[in-house]
């Protein structure tokens, strides 16, 4: 190895002829130019990109499963997993809309386990929320799996 400039311009250390940088130019697999492509992609192209293959936030607002905070506060305590310890409640079971009940209970099932995982619950929460969970359920037709621990 010794000093010296490249073709490209580049004054450092040479392996034969070529600077670091050009070696690894012309060892470059498919795979690694992709990675470089997607690093120096712009921005804007990158998040359009990305927006178009995943539901981003702002369309899933515009669902019509999505509940509005006035329309949370406007239900009542029982639409709620954790109504008794939680002030205000939380975990919607259903929403105003009419068949809208059996989305939310699977989801109010998720995100009680999810909180039980992380350890958001305080004592007692995990059974309440459970039994709430599994009434609904039962209502709406569904079979729920938390009290079967």
């Amino acid at each position: 190895m010794a000093k010296g400039r490249c073709d490209c311009g580049m004054y450092g250390e040479l392996f034969g002829v070529s600077c670091l940088g050009c070696v690894q130019k012309a060892v470059e697999t498919p795979h690694q130019e992709r990675l470089r492509r997607a690093r120096t992609q712009d921005v804007n192209e990158r998040t359009a990109q990305l927006q178009s293959r995943y539901r981003s936030h702002g369309s899933f607002a515009r669902t019509p499963h999505h509940m509005t905070a006035s329309e949370r506060r406007g239900l009542p305590r029982t639409a709620f997993a954790l109504r008794e310890q939680r002030d205000p409640p939380m975990i919607p079971l259903r929403s105003e809309q009419p068949g809208s009940a059996k989305d939310y209970i699977v989801a109010a099932s998720g995100r009680l386990k999810m909180m039980k995982n992380l350890g958001h619950l305080k004592p007692g929460e995990w059974h309440e929320g459970a039994r709430h969970i599994a009434e609904a359920a039962r209502r709406a037709g569904l079979k729920s799996h938390l009290l079967e621990r």
